[in-house]
């Protein structure tokens, strides 16, 4: 039980707990090297606009509130 968080936290937890994203320094959540990344590969072309404001808004989240480094898009990025 992590008690009352807000629901961008929850959602990110909820992230984390699935494997939709994952933390490059799981022992250390609360690095200043942290940073986040998804395994899964997510097609742009199947994100419709509200999706990709919300994403915006999680990424300016971790990068300006949280400490977080962004790493970009890997979308396109091989292997």
């Amino acid at each position: 039980m992590r008690g009352r968080l807000s629901p961008f936290v929850e959602a990110i937890f909820s992230a984390l707990e699935a494997g939709v994203i994952e933390m490059t320094v799981p022992d250390k959540p609360n690095s200043r090297l942290q940073n986040i990344f998804a395994e899964r590969e997510i097609k742009m072309s199947t994100i419709d606009k509200p999706e990709r404001v919300t994403q915006n808004r999680v990424i300016a989240h971790f990068r300006h509130e949280l400490g977080y480094r962004y790493l970009g898009d890997w979308t396109d990025r091989g292997g």
